[in-house]
């Protein structure tokens, strides 16, 4: 592979775990038998506090206990700008990343030319274009869990699990957020600065800044389009950061 310069100087975290190791490899392995042609990856780490994100195990945050039982979420529209100017912008595909799946962690990126650039840019949803279409193939498939209905559309972030205090049955807590007609569109941009060259760059999706947003005692399920879900999805953007 040819070298270039992106953002955030990440090196290889220790607390990867070994599918994480063995997925990377493979890529390069792949993309490095490309001619002319620059790749380099995006990868995704949720954590909640300093904590790696593990499904089904118990986090105590700020005196309060949760479980997260399913995290899933879409990227869409993931461009690269330095200075303020676009030097890349991904052709239109929907990338959905499922804490079921580590290798959706991970998300590899191809260009003719050395790309540098100082911050990434990204949508967590589905845009309205996308969802008038109707059901899609792919990432986009209504059996992944992500579609509603022709009405609703996708849900755009998913979070699922358990907390003593939740009023729900069984102390479960469903966020499901999405909708893309005014005034409900829950669809949020997210952009990163970055840091110093290299040909991967881990993100940081700190679930402890969602988790701090919800009231599971007033509000334990978001299962439509609707203001909360639209409020809600507004503190989307601050979850994530480039190491």
């Amino acid at each position: 592979m040819h070298g270039f310069s992106s953002c955030s100087g990440v090196k290889a975290d220790r607390r990867f775990s070994v599918g994480k190791k063995v997925l990377l490899s493979v890529v390069f392995l792949i993309t490095g038998f490309a001619h002319a042609q620059t790749d380099w990856t995006l990868s995704f780490d949720p954590k909640i506090e300093q904590q790696p994100l593990e499904l089904h195990q118990t986090y105590i945050l700020k005196n309060d206990t949760f479980r997260i039982e399913t995290l899933r979420f879409y990227l869409s529209n993931v461009s690269f700008l330095n200075e303020g100017k676009t030097v890349f912008a991904e052709p239109q595909r929907f990338h959905l990343v499922d804490a079921e799946d580590s290798m959706s962690y991970l998300i590899a990126f191809h260009s003719p030319k050395k790309v540098v650039f100082d911050e990434i840019q990204f949508n967590v949803g589905i845009d309205s274009t996308t969802n008038v279409a109707g059901v899609m193939g792919g990432d986009l498939d209504p059996t992944k869990g992500m579609y509603w209905s022709w009405q609703s559309g996708y849900i755009n972030f998913k979070l699922e699990g358990w907390n003593p205090k939740s009023t729900a049955r069984k102390h479960e807590f469903q966020y499901h957020l999405g909708g893309y007609m005014t005034p409900y569109s829950a669809l949020s941009t997210v952009r990163i600065p970055c840091g110093k060259a290299t040909s991967s760059t881990e993100i940081t999706v700190q679930l402890a800044t969602f988790l701090n947003q919800i009231n599971v005692v007033e509000l334990p399920t978001i299962m439509s389009p609707s203001e909360r879900a639209a409020v809600l999805a507004q503190s989307i953007p601050s979850m994530f950061s480039a190491k």
